[in-house]
């Protein structure tokens, strides 16, 4: 029963994200991605919509950095 609570709960929380972004413009979405990172302790921005090769966000946090490629 634990375990089926769990599962459902976390499958909530998933549609529930889903719907959040399901309108977003692409760049938008980047703002989201990049505001989530945040929420989670990271210092997130996105980058410039031209010659970023693939990266739309770029995050730090304790001497790591992450470039992340939104989809």
């Amino acid at each position: 029963d634990e375990i089926e609570t769990k599962v459902l709960a976390r499958s909530t929380a998933r549609e529930s994200a889903d719907q959040a972004v399901a309108g977003l413009t692409p760049a938008a979405f980047e703002g989201h991605c990049a505001q989530t990172l945040t929420a989670l302790g990271w210092s997130a921005r996105t980058t410039v919509a031209s010659g970023d090769q693939g990266a739309d966000i770029i995050a730090e946090k304790g001497g790591v950095r992450l470039v992340v490629q939104c989809k």
